[in-house]
């Protein structure tokens, strides 16, 4: 009887302990304002690029990371930086879509865990797999490109648990900012500087996998979005 008890009490503790463990539900970081052209797009290499370091890194987790004034956040600067090139893009229906791929994501900060002002460093970040961006012209004085793509997740140290599976990671909502005036049309020809912003998630929901993504027949770009049964 004493040895089932401690086998029931250990696993009690085992559950209770996997139940308070934090997971990531997303990481935001936001890089507008805070230092000029972060993102920069090159017509001759193909290479998209985001470089900066910022303070705005906001940690949505599950429980909720607690640091001072009992916010949700890092403390200290954050570190980005993005490289993919340019596979295609889709003419003449939509010359404003490309895709890029391979290259590298990664992201570095320091957080305070405890609010007891021991900074720790931390850092997630691996090969990205695919890229699908989009210009939208708004008006003659700003342009924005909004992305998604696929990446894995080979570096996660991490204040609390990233649940990807051991498979992709998304960057989602990636939003950059663009004062060039491209209303008479984009094709990728054309280089641009400007602000980013963007989500990442533990899943694989932004876009299919490059297989599926790049379906490149001439000239032409496809993108067929993954179907849920």
């Amino acid at each position: 009887m004493k040895g089932k008890a401690l086998i029931g009490v250990c696993v009690v503790l085992a559950a209770s302990s996997m139940a308070s463990a934090a997971y990531y539900n997303s990481l935001a970081h936001n890089l507008v304002g805070e230092n000029l052209e972060d993102t920069v797009f090159d017509p001759e290499t193909g290479l998209l690029s985001i470089n900066d370091s910022t303070t705005g890194l906001t940690h949505n987790t599950d429980p909720a990371i607690a640091v001072p004034q009992g916010g949700v956040g890092v403390q200290g600067y954050a570190t980005v930086s993005l490289s993919t090139t340019l596979v295609g893009f889709d003419t003449p229906a939509h010359p404003g879509k490309a895709v890029f791929a391979g290259g590298n994501f990664s992201l570095s900060f320091l957080f305070d865990p405890e609010g007891d002002g021991s900074y720790e460093s931390y850092s997630i970040g691996g090969p990205i797999e695919g890229l699908v961006v989009e210009c939208q012209p708004v008006n003659s004085s700003l342009t924005k490109f909004y992305g998604e793509g696929l990446w894995q997740a080979v570096t996660k140290s991490l204040p609390a648990d990233w649940l990807d599976g051991g498979g992709y990671s998304s960057i989602n909502t990636l939003t950059i900012d663009v004062g060039s005036d491209f209303t008479a049309g984009f094709d990728w020809t054309t280089g641009f500087a400007g602000q980013s912003l963007y989500s990442l998630f533990p899943n694989d929901e932004a876009v299919p996998e490059p297989g599926t993504l790049l379906l490149l027949a001439g000239g032409a770009l496809f993108l067929r979005r993954r179907r849920v049964a």
